[in-house]
């Protein structure tokens, strides 16, 4: 079965913003790692931490990229919903987030919510970004058809 135009555009943004993503928390895990050696010496327990954070957010930020995907195809005119809806349920998960880790490690938690925050704005600007140069490409397309 042949997959139509929209289709194949579709996987390749998917895949592209995927990517991007996943490049940019690796380079953010890994700067992470090495700010809290100099930083915080004294915790050395938190790499796994980190990690699942990135992990967190980088399966949320594909979760709305599919949902977004869907809503521009479905009902387009609803996607300023989707945007604030996505960010407000990203901020109210992650502070939950940070708010169990706080209850479970308190000794630790400064030094996770300093993490988990810089991984929550690169996930949080590289989605924007992304979304705002897709659209825009959408329009200018529809304007010059």
């Amino acid at each position: 079965m042949m997959k139509s135009t929209g289709e194949l555009i579709k996987r390749k943004e998917i895949q592209k913003c995927a990517f991007g993503l996943f490049v940019s928390l690796g380079i953010a895990y890994v700067v992470l790692l090495y700010l809290y050696r100099f930083l915080f010496p004294d915790v050395i327990h938190l790499e796994m931490e980190v990690a699942y954070s990135a992990i967190f957010l980088y399966l949320f930020s594909l979760i709305s990229i599919f949902v977004f995907f869907r809503v521009l195809q479905t009902t387009p005119k609803f996607i300023t919903m989707f945007y604030l809806i996505n960010k407000t349920l990203r901020l109210l998960i992650s502070i939950g987030v940070i708010l169990l880790y706080g209850l479970f490690f308190p000794e630790t938690m400064k030094q996770f919510s300093l993490g988990f925050f810089l991984l929550y704005l690169i996930t949080l600007v590289f989605e924007s970004r992304h979304f705002f140069l897709l659209e825009s490409k959408m329009k200018n397309k529809n304007e010059n058809k």
